[in-house]
């Protein structure tokens, strides 16, 4: 029924204090919950991410690229404009979800969970470790990427509520930010 409901479907049968996603081809290290749900606690956050490492898989093999730094904190302005919060780095306080949930939309439906989140909360805070890594796979959803200006319009207008000017700017930095992360391919 697709990730939307997938995702949402989880939220609603959890009781857990708190939130993570992993999609089933992404990979975690071992203590990942452990560490990140301390600092969060430690640090009283009820949104926090890490940065992530993409890989490809070729013949049987690993092959990581260049880490991927997301900024130490994040606020509502500033994910609109650079998305680099990796979906399955990300832990969220149950509270702080509340009734939020995907939207059901093509591609992209991250993108808009993360930003109503960030309305709510305007913060997020990165947890200085690697402990995610992100599969890079050859025409997947994500790999139109003209197919993701459209949607990412789409949701700007309709999710976000941004007027024509801070919907350019918003298509521009990040197609700038995805472009020094994972380069033209």
């Amino acid at each position: 029924m697709g990730v939307s409901f997938s995702r949402n479907l989880a939220i609603r049968k959890s009781n857990s204090k708190y939130i993570s996603f992993i999609d089933s081809d992404d990979l975690w290290s071992n203590n990942k919950l452990e560490d990140q749900i301390n600092f969060m606690e430690k640090n009283n956050y009820n949104f926090t991410y890490t940065d992530y490492t993409p890989f490809l898989q070729k013949n049987n093999k690993l092959v990581y690229k260049k880490k991927i730094n997301s900024p130490k904190s994040f606020n509502y302005e500033e994910f609109i404009n650079n998305s680099s919060i990796g979906t399955s780095s990300m832990i969220l306080s149950r509270k702080l979800v509340g009734a939020t949930k995907f939207p059901k939309v093509d591609i992209l439906e991250d993108f808009p969970f993360k930003s109503k989140i960030l309305k709510k909360t305007n913060s997020a805070f990165k947890f200085e470790q690697n402990s995610t890594f992100y599969r890079i796979t050859r025409g997947s959803l994500n790999s139109n990427k003209l197919k993701n200006l459209y949607w990412l319009w789409y949701i700007n207008k309709k999710y976000n509520n941004l007027n024509f000017l801070k919907n350019i700017k918003s298509l521009i930095c990040i197609s700038i930010n995805s472009i020094k992360k994972y380069g033209f391919k």
